[in-house]
């Protein structure tokens, strides 16, 4: 993940870029990471979780992050 950060930083520096490199949380942990995406201003999430954990997380999730778009990418970022 760090790696596609940088990368597309330099490809579009006013590009913002937030991430987490920790998707292993539980279920009971789901609400508070949601709370922080919020919080985090994010427009476009990309949740690379894997299926099905990630659609769950979006679907469950959904009212409480404040995102315009969230995409499960899978494991995207590693390729």
């Amino acid at each position: 993940v760090e790696t596609v950060a940088e990368r597309l930083a330099e490809l579009y520096p006013r590009l913002r870029i937030t991430y987490v490199d920790d998707g292993y949380f539980g279920d009971d942990g789901a609400p508070a990471r949601a709370d922080a995406i919020r919080e985090a201003g994010v427009d476009i999430l990309f949740v690379g979780m894997g299926v099905p954990k990630q659609e769950r997380f979006i679907g469950e999730q959904w009212e409480r992050l404040g995102v315009s778009i969230a995409i499960g990418v899978g494991g995207s970022f590693d390729v």
